[in-house]
């Protein structure tokens, strides 16, 4: 008789196996371990002392926890495999490539990895978890790029367009395109997002993909199209993991508190997140010159916003992965006329989202560059977006370089 129930054995979360392992149970042993995984473990222990048969249908459900795990950062651990199941990981090599022990002293309990930082502050406020870590460094610039002035009137020409350069800044955002003449991509200018120095658009047309270029393939003497937007480069000065089980966290609320723990009055942002509902905006038309309204009506006028753009009535994008950059600020009145230029009106950040392909993310602050990097190159992308306030997630981690203007 087959049976599959939680475990947890000190502070190891897993499944308990008793039974057979083969075609009718496996899916449920896969399912378990995703559901484990997606709520943010990262070591399980899978206990087989019980397990009398172990099919090839049991075996890949336990490879496919193990690569997403690994993905991760994760590990995958087997405790104490009867000896069918020990015989068969055996013939199979999955012996060398698993953690198999009979003992949890074996499996590493509570053992942590080394912080890249000084570990600053572990925090819970209203009901969310945060573990910061500080990393030296100086302030590093807010660059903007081209004009956000002729959005409005949709009044943008070949003339505007500003040539960047890839290593110009880490991260960014705005309106873009990619391309080497105007003529070439004048009708696919979109919402845009630069991450770790990948570059991803989204065109203002009616059936959008995402097209993008990573850093690593990027050829020599090419640039990203600007009409507007910004960008800024840094490591990061802080670094925080955060999580509200049972409640998401919503942008608003993420903002705020990386100012105040972390004393910056304008910080560049970049964030990796599960997402739980996002309010997100993005341009259906391209605001050149001869798409203005008649008139010389502001594209942003009630009676035009539906025709310009794609906003929500209610919240989407659930149970997605979420890599964004841009910038917050702590007092808006206090800030410079170049930065308050940059923000949309009433909000005091301006942050664009690629919203990629549901898959376990990294949990710990350290590990944030590596996490970036697997996000932007290996994960499938869905659309890039600029991100309301009131958008939420579930959990992740975020990267906050100070800025000055």
């Amino acid at each position: 008789m087959f049976e599959c129930r939680f475990i947890h054995q000190d502070s190891l979360a897993g499944v308990c196996l008793r039974g057979r392992i083969d075609a009718q149970s496996a899916p449920e042993v896969q399912s378990r371990l995703l559901e484990l995984i997606f709520k943010g473990e990262r070591r399980l222990l899978v206990d087989l002392e019980a397990v009398d048969f172990l099919s090839s249908a049991g075996l890949r459900a336990l490879l496919v926890a193990h690569r997403e795990l690994g993905q991760a950062g994760g590990e995958l651990i087997v405790f104490r495999p009867a000896p069918n199941p020990r015989e068969v990981l055996r013939l199979s090599g999955f012996l060398k490539m698993l953690k198999v022990v009979d003992e949890l002293s074996e499996a590493g309990v509570g053992e942590q990895l080394p912080a890249a930082g000084e570990l600053a502050a572990e925090v819970e406020a209203d009901g969310i978890r945060w573990r910061f870590l500080r990393r030296p460094g100086t302030s590093e610039r807010l660059v903007p790029v081209g004009s956000p002035d002729k959005l409005g009137q949709s009044d943008y020409t070949a003339a505007d367009v500003v040539s960047v350069t890839p290593g110009l800044f880490l991260h960014g955002a705005g309106l873009a395109s990619l391309g080497e003449t105007f003529d070439d991509y004048r009708d696919l200018f979109g919402e845009s997002v630069l991450l770790g120095g990948s570059f991803f658009c989204y065109p203002a047309v009616k059936r959008p993909s995402v097209d993008f270029m990573l850093r690593d393939q990027q050829v020599a003497g090419s640039a990203f199209k600007f009409l507007h937007g910004f960008g800024f480069s840094g490591a990061g000065h802080w670094l925080a993991a955060f999580e509200r089980p049972g409640d998401p966290v919503s942008l608003d609320e993420l903002a705020a508190v990386c100012l105040a723990a972390s004393g910056f009055s304008l910080a560049g942002l970049v964030l990796l997140a599960e997402s739980q509902g996002l309010w997100p905006m993005n341009l259906k038309r391209v605001p050149l010159r001869e798409n203005r309204p008649a008139g010389g009506e502001s594209i942003f006028e009630p009676g035009r916003m539906a025709e310009w753009f794609n906003f929500p009535v209610e919240p989407g994008d659930f149970n997605q992965v979420v890599a964004a950059a841009g910038f917050l600020v702590k007092d808006v009145s206090q800030a410079g006329a170049a930065v308050r230029r940059l923000l949309p009106d009433q909000s005091s950040h301006h942050v664009h989202a690629a919203v990629f392909r549901r898959a376990p993310l990294g949990r710990r602050p350290e590990v944030f560059e590596a996490e970036l990097r697997r996000v932007t190159e290996t994960f499938e992308v869905l659309r890039v977006q600029h991100l309301l306030g009131q958008s939420r997630f579930g959990a992740g981690l975020a990267c906050l370089v100070e800025l000055e203007a």
